[in-house]
């Protein structure tokens, strides 16, 4: 079966920004963070610029390019929101088309209607990438005026949902009912290019990192990960943790999250994937709290019988993990 190579220069450049993702959180301060915004704004023009002129456009690199995008943009504009840089209805204006299109693509590749119908790049959605990124720079260099452009940004979100959506009506109108309709959890037979038949099965986790919050230091936990249809993966977990500093005391912290896998079929050695979910979190002298989270991470390119990842999380702080799942036979 023929592959689509994930290791071609504009696939890694489109990569990068999923790195820039997980680097966001870490890099406080208005300069480092402008870098990066700076940097997913070029990455993003660059991609498409080597493709088109050293004729290596792929699906995968049609895949990757928007799922970058859009985790780049969701975890900056929750970064901005958790330090107090935006308020809440300034998020759902920013977010909104990211959001938006990120639930509608997992149900459509869960539901098996992504090969009947593709999110292509269209007109409105590129000038909105460029004004969302202005955005995020704007509310660092001249935050009186981030309301304003928030309102432009979510009337631009508006027309490229629309747009989608007639697209999406035109082309395949069963499709356009089933996704709105369908769940994350609905299952599906693999798309007829896959060669082999994949049977998702439960894994055991363990992880280990740290955290970067009120009370940051070091964690360690376990998880069982759990299928929902082919491509979306429920992980239930528990960690124990130690606040370093002058507080010096132990957290548990409990997690549910929805990881949507780009790769499940494991065609390419890495797998990124995206999702988020809820946690509760008590720690020593403090009544247990309850908050949501957004996560970002890759499968490692690694042949045994436990898979590594690393995944950056943000909700209650930021947590870099290092995890190892036992690995499948088949797919991730």
């Amino acid at each position: 079966m023929a592959r689509d190579a994930l290791a071609t220069l504009p696939n890694l450049v489109s990569l990068s920004r999923l790195v820039m993702a997980a680097l966001f959180p870490f890099f406080p301060g208005t300069a480092p963070r402008l870098v990066l915004i700076g940097a997913a704004g070029v990455t993003d023009f660059l991609d498409g610029y080597l493709a088109r002129t050293r004729g290596s456009s792929s699906r995968m690199g049609a895949m990757i390019d928007p799922f970058a995008d859009r985790c780049f943009l969701i975890v900056a504009v929750f970064v901005l929101w958790t330090d107090g840089t935006i308020t809440l209805p300034q998020l759902l204006m920013l977010g909104v088309r990211d959001m938006s299109l990120l639930t509608a693509w997992i149900i459509a590749r869960a539901t098996g209607f992504w090969r009947e119908f593709r999110f292509l790049p269209r007109i409105a959605g590129k000038v909105l990438t460029v004004m969302q990124l202005a955005a995020l720079a704007l509310a660092y260099i001249a935050p009186q005026w981030i309301m304003a452009t928030a309102v432009v940004v979510c009337i631009t979100s508006l027309v490229a949902i629309a747009e989608y959506v007639i697209a999406l009506a035109r082309s395949r109108p069963a499709a356009a009912i089933a996704i709105l309709v369908a769940g994350l959890a609905a299952t599906a037979e693999p798309a007829s290019a896959q060669a082999f038949t994949f049977a998702p099965t439960v894994q055991p986790e363990i992880s280990a990192g740290a955290a970067v919050s009120a009370g940051s230091g070091p964690f360690a936990g376990v998880a069982l990960n759990v299928p929902a249809g082919y491509y979306v993966r429920i992980a239930n977990g528990l960690s124990f943790g130690r606040e370093l500093g002058t507080a010096q005391r132990n957290s548990v912290r409990a997690d549910m999250t929805a990881r949507f896998l780009v790769d499940p079929f494991a065609e390419s050695r890495w797998g990124p994937y995206a999702g988020g979910g809820a946690f509760v979190a008590w720690r020593e002298g403090d009544a247990g709290r309850v908050g949501l989270l957004l996560i970002v991470g890759a499968d490692l390119p690694f042949r045994g019988h436990w898979r590594p990842a690393i995944e950056v999380g943000v909700g209650g702080g930021a947590r870099l993990s290092l995890i190892f799942k036992r690995a499948r036979t088949s797919g991730r």
